[in-house]
């Protein structure tokens, strides 16, 4: 349960140095969301409107507490 309580989950253009199990700094100009995940997927789409698109699951990464 604590491992679904610490998901996120991103659409952003599609960016193909991203890999599974990469440390990213997540931060958000209207919230005071920031922290470290881990990327645990990925989901790479296109369409025509929105171009090529990748949905990424990420999880809670804090050095020394294991996920």
């Amino acid at each position: 349960m604590k491992r679904m309580c610490r998901t996120l989950q991103v659409s952003i253009p599609a960016n193909p140095s991203i890999d599974l199990l990469d440390n990213v700094i997540v931060t958000d100009k209207t919230t005071t969301t920031r922290a470290v995940y881990t990327i645990k997927s990925i989901k790479t789409s296109y369409s025509v409107d929105r171009g090529m698109l990748q949905v990424i699951d990420m999880m809670w990464a804090r050095k020394g507490v294991m996920v």
